[in-house]
Parts: C-alpha cells; structure tokens; sequence
C-alpha cells in the first residue's frame, strides 16, 4: 500500500503534539524523512513509512516537522 505524506516545517512545537525524534521511526520511515523533508508537496510513502510517521504530530529531523497525510 502507498500513502501520500507531507512533512512540513514549523515555527513553534506545542506542548501537547507528540513528537518522534528520527532516530525513534522504523527503517522504511527514517529512509524516506529526507526526501520527504526537501520535497514541494506530498510524496508517495509506502505503508510501513505512513505507519511509523503517523505515530507522531511531529517529527525531528534537522528542524520540527508537521506530519500530514493527504488524501
């Protein structure tokens, strides 16, 4: 299965988001943050990447980023 997620940088982390750091996401996950975090829009994931993302509001990579599927 494929989803489309966009990771997308924030200015501020609130206190109640839930926030994995990259080292916490399983290894599809932590092979697709970098492109997804330099892409222009949502990129194809597959499965067990949206699953590990979707753990988290945000994910910490080189800055905070929102994890957003899109439909």
């Amino acid at each position: 299965m494929v989803a489309k997620v966009e990771l997308r940088t924030v200015e501020s982390v609130p206190e109640d988001a839930r926030v994995g750091h990259y080292d916490e996401l399983g290894e599809e996950a932590k092979a697709e943050v970098p492109a997804l975090a330099t892409a222009d829009g949502a990129t194809d994931v597959t499965g067990e990447a949206e699953a590990s993302l979707s753990d988290y509001d945000l994910v910490k990579f080189t800055d905070y980023y929102r994890v957003q599927r899109v439909s």
